[in-house]
């Protein structure tokens, strides 16, 4: 589940959960076009959606949701922040309600 993840926390997103890595087994074979952190690959911020369903096609389940908060920034602040982050927050309690 990604909210607000940044470059900062790149390790757990590099090493944990790379949907560009093609084998568990074999970490630096990647798929290029979904390497996030490769600044060859031509999908950067901001994401179409084309890009966005690739990636998440590359999840190896059914499991999954993509959900774009129209307007929020990194931290939820600014004049909408708050009904911002309480409808990223309602969509993964309904997520997680589900399971």
């Amino acid at each position: 589940m990604m909210l607000a993840a940044h470059v900062s926390r790149h390790r757990i997103f590099t090493e944990w959960i790379d949907p560009s890595i093609l084998d568990e087994s074999k970490p630096e074979s990647r798929d290029p076009n979904l390497n996030l952190y490769d600044h060859a690959n031509l999908n950067q911020p901001p994401y179409s959606a084309d890009f966005l369903t690739t990636f998440a096609d590359a999840i190896g389940h059914d499991n999954k949701q993509i959900h774009m908060v129209k307007g929020a920034t990194h931290y939820y602040t600014g004049p909408n922040g708050r009904a911002h982050l309480k409808e990223a927050s309602g969509v993964i309690g309904e997520f997680l309600n589900k399971l």
